[in-house]
C-alpha cells in the first residue's frame, strides 16, 4: 500500500465520493468536471492505493478514515460511562447498538457500490462476491491436471460444476473427442465422440443441452450443421442447420437463445447475426454487425452482448461492438460502440465474471505475447491482467466454475498445449458484528 500523501486533494475528494456510492456522473456534477476526467482520476487513484475496483477503494477510504461513518456518542452518555452510574446497563446496550450500526453502515456502503459496479449479490450468504484484483500476484494461479489431448479451437462449456471440452484440433488433425473435467477431483473423463469433428467452433449450454453449430471440417471447408449434446444421457442429436456454412464465429447464450456473430465461410469474413431458438428449432437473422470479422469473442453483461476483437482482411482488430437484443425490431439501433481493446488481437478468449469481461490472450500481427485485460462495462474502461504464461496464447477455452476461472489448452506460439490453469477471480468479504 502506498503512502496516503501521494493522493492529490482532487483525488481525495473523488475517493471520498466513491466511498459514498456516487457514480462517475454524480462525482462529475459535484466537482464541476467531466465524467472522462473522473475516469482518469480513478485510474490514477486505483494505481496509487493498489486496488482494482470501486469496492476496494471504498474499503480503503473507510479503513484510513477518509469517510466518517462512526456514530458519535453524546457527552451525557460518556459521563454515565465514566462515573459508573446505575444507567450503565443502558449505556452498554447503546454501545452494542452503536457497534452494530457501525458494521451495518460499512456493509451498506460497500454493498451499494458492489451492486452498482461489480457483483451480483447473494443475500443468502454471509458475504458478497467481489472480483479479485487483476495484478501479478501469481499465488492466485494454480496449474491443475493436464488435458487428455493438447488442442485448440474447441468448445468449452460448464455444466453442473464440470467442464466439457468438445472437438478442436491437435496440431495434426481435427478431432471429435468429448472430454469432461471435474474440478473437485482434478480428474478427466472421456465421453461419447461428437459425430463429426470440427474446429474453430463455439457453443452454448441452453436448457441442459450443449448446442454446437458449424465449424471447420477436416477437409478445410466449413459446415452448417448443428449438433446437440445431452450431458446427462451422453448422447448426440441433430438440429436445424445454419443458413450458411460458417466457422470462427463468436457466440453467446442469452435468455434461452443462442446468438452467433460473424465468422468465416471459407471465402470471406461475414457480418451476419443469427439467433437460434431451441424450442422451435429455427434460426432467425438479425441486424448485421457494423464490421465483418471472424475469430472474435463474445460475452453477455447486463442485457448486452459484447463482441470483442477478431480479424478481417486488414488483420487483427481492437473492436468492442455491443449488440442489444431488446432493441432488435425497434426504433432504437441494436448496435453501439464501446471503448475498444487497448490493442488489436484475434483468437481471444472472452468470458463474463459477475459483469466484468475477461479478455485473455489472442494473436497480433507481431506474433508476440499479448497482454490480457478486464473490461468494466459500467465504467467503459479496460484494466490490464497479467498471465502466468509469457508466450503468445490464443484459441484457448475459458470456463468459470464457482470462484475459479479455468484456462484450458489453446495455441502457445501456434503449438497446441494441454495446459490447465485456474485463477481465483472471486473472493468473499464478510462484515462481522462483534459484541463485547
Amino acid at each position: 500500500m502506498t503512502e496516503h500523501n501521494e493522493l492529490s486533494d482532487r483525488e481525495l475528494d473523488i475517493l471520498r465520493l466513491v466511498a459514498t456510492g456516487a457514480s462517475n456522473k454524480e462525482i462529475a456534477q459535484k466537482l464541476y468536471i467531466s465524467s472522462n476526467t473522473v475516469k482518469v482520476h480513478l485510474r490514477n487513484i486505483f494505481a496509487k492505493i493498489n486496488v482494482a475496483s470501486r469496492t476496494e477503494a471504498a474499503m480503503y477510504a473507510v479503513q484510513y478514515g477518509y469517510v466518517d461513518a462512526q456514530p458519535q456518542i453524546g457527552d451525557d452518555i460518556r459521563t454515565n460511562v465514566d462515573t459508573g452510574d446505575e444507567n450503565d446497563i443502558g449505556v452498554q446496550k447503546y454501545r452494542i447498538r452503536t457497534l452494530a450500526l457501525w458494521s451495518v453502515v460499512v456493509a451498506v456502503v460497500v454493498l451499494a457500490i458492489a451492486i452498482t459496479y461489480l457483483v451480483s449479490i447473494n443475500l443468502a450468504s454471509q458475504g458478497e462476491p467481489i472480483v479479485a484484483s487483476p495484478d501479478a500476484d501469481f499465488s492466485r494461479w494454480e496449474e491443475r491436471s493436464k488435458m487428455p489431448t493438447a488442442k485448440s479451437g474447441f468448445v468449452t462449456v460448464t455444466y453442473d460444476g464440470q467442464v466439457y471440452l468438445i472437438g478442436g484440433e491437435n496440431g495434426i488433425e481435427i478431432v471429435d473427442t468429448v472430454e469432461r473435467y471435474n474440478p473437485e477431483t482434478d480428474t478427466w473423463d472421456i465421453l461419447s465422440n461428437k459425430p463429426i469433428g470440427v474446429s474453430d467452433v463455439s457453443g452454448a449450454l441452453i436448457g441442459g443441452k450443449i448446442y454446437i453449430p458449424g465449424g471447420r471440417l477436416s477437409s478445410g471447408e466449413s459446415t452448417n450443421m448443428l449438433e446437440i449434446y445431452d450431458p446427462i444421457e451422453d448422447q448426440w442429436e441433430r438440429g436445424r442447420s445454419l443458413p450458411l456454412t460458417l466457422c470462427g464465429y463468436a457466440s453467446a447464450a442469452f435468455e434461452g437463445k443462442l446468438y452467433i456473430f460473424g465468422g468465416w465461410d471459407g471465402d470471406r469474413f461475414r457480418d451476419e447475426v443469427y439467433e437460434y431458438d431451441p424450442e422451435t428449432d429455427q434460426w432467425y437473422e438479425h441486424s448485421s454487425m457494423p464490421t465483418p470479422r471472424a475469430y472474435a469473442g463474445a460475452a453477455v453483461s447486463s442485457g448486452k452482448i459484447y463482441v470483442i476483437g477478431g480479424e478481417n482482411h486488414n488483420g487483427p482488430l481492437n473492436l468492442n461492438e455491443v449488440y442489444i437484443p431488446e432493441f432488435e425490431n425497434s426504433e432504437n439501433a441494436p448496435w453501439e460502440e464501446a471503448e475498444p481493446l487497448p490493442d488489436e488481437r484475434s483468437g481471444v478468449g472472452v468470458v463474463d465474471v459477475v459483469d466484468n469481461i475477461f479478455v485473455i490472450g489472442g494473436q497480433n500481427l507481431d506474433g508476440e505475447s499479448t497482454p490480457s485485460y478486464i473490461y468494466l462495462p459500467n465504467e467503459n474502461i479496460w484494466q490490464s491482467f497479467e498471465l502466468p504464461i509469457s508466450r503468445e496464447w490464443s484459441r484457448m477455452g475459458l470456463s468459470l466454475v464457482g470462484k475459479e476461472l479455468y484456462m484450458l489448452g489453446g495455441d502457445l506460439s501456434d503449438v497446441p498445449t494441454d495446459g490447465n490453469y485456474t485463477y481465483q477471480v472471486i473472493f468473499t468479504v464478510s462484515f462481522p458484528v462483534i459484541v463485547k
